[in-house]
């Protein structure tokens, strides 16, 4: 890529003449802000300059490319499966708080058993009533690190209790504002690498906007997981280079980590997509399908194709 702008360039800068290096550096300043303006095939029609903003400016400079309707009614995120647990979650904090915390500083196994089995459906999940600790429970250490980041749950002397936001969630329900909060807290401050054993792959979370625009081009209709991930390897290539096990190709790793973290643990999770499994012949795996649901057109605008 860098090869093809400096021929560009090359080719931009023959035959003319400049009166000074600034004429010089003002021409190259004026041809790399109107190449940064232009779409790249590799980001699916959008530019580098909606990129960047993309990656470092998620939800303060890219009004122009969507926007979140923070307008929907209570009702719009119930059923969403992060919701669904945070509000388990709070409902059985307050139920029981002050919840005392182990000596690993962890919440109770009594208290983490009954949260599994609340979570999870008992039949399809039975060893989620029978976990040793929180850090067996699924989501649940997870979320519990995440609701303290909301700033609705806190630790305090050893002890779990809610906040008074986290009190006004319970007595008055969760609506659009709690659930932005809790999308920029996972998206932004949550590190969501915590949750596996694969990479760091930060570029994979701070891509979630662009993420979220690969779905709306590619999974109106159920799509192979893959092509999700292949797009974002594509866009990215540098995560390959973070791969560090060497028992499979490092695109079929980068590729099943996005599959986990994009599709499954935030866009599903986050009542963004759908999805549906089938076994593959010889293989233990399944393969993920995706499409996005109701929720993920009324909750985002889009201002580009």
């Amino acid at each position: 890529m860098m090869q093809d702008l400096f021929d560009d360039i090359r080719e931009e800068m023959a035959g003319r003449d400049f009166d000074s290096i600034d004429d010089a550096n003002e021409f190259l300043q004026n041809f790399m802000e109107g190449r940064n303006r232009e779409p790249v095939q590799g980001f699916l029609g959008l530019s580098p300059e909606q990129m960047h903003r993309i990656l470092h400016s998620p939800y303060d400079g890219t009004s122009d490319i969507l926007e979140f309707n923070t307008e929907l009614s209570p009702d719009a995120f119930q059923a969403i499966p992060v919701v669904v647990h945070v509000q388990v979650f709070l409902k059985a904090l307050a139920a029981h708080e002050p919840v005392r915390a182990t000596k690993k500083g962890n919440m109770a196994l009594a208290f983490s058993r009954e949260l599994a089995g609340k979570m999870y459906d008992g039949a399809k999940y039975p060893w989620f009533r029978k976990i040793r600790s929180e850090e067996e429970g699924g989501v649940i250490l997870s979320l519990r690190h995440i609701l303290t980041m909301c700033g609705w749950m806190k630790k305090r002397k050893g002890v779990f209790s809610l906040t008074k936001k986290g009190r006004e969630i319970v007595d008055e329900g969760f609506g659009s504002a709690h659930y932005l909060t809790l999308l920029k807290i996972f998206t932004i401050e949550f590190n969501w690498a915590f949750q596996d054993g694969f990479s760091d792959f930060y570029i994979v979370q701070q891509s979630f906007l662009f993420s979220l625009y690969v779905c709306k081009k590619k999974a109106m209709a159920y799509v192979d997981g893959r092509v999700i991930a292949d797009c974002l390897i594509d866009a990215y290539p540098q995560v390959l280079e973070e791969v560090y096990e060497t028992y499979m190709p490092a695109r079929e790793i980068a590729g099943y980590c996005i599959e986990l973290r994009v599709l499954e643990r935030f866009g599903v999770y986050f009542g963004f997509l759908v999805d549906k499994r089938e076994k593959q012949e010889n293989t233990y795996r399944k393969r993920i399908y995706v499409k996005t649901t109701d929720f993920f057109r009324r909750y985002i605008s889009w201002h580009v194709a």
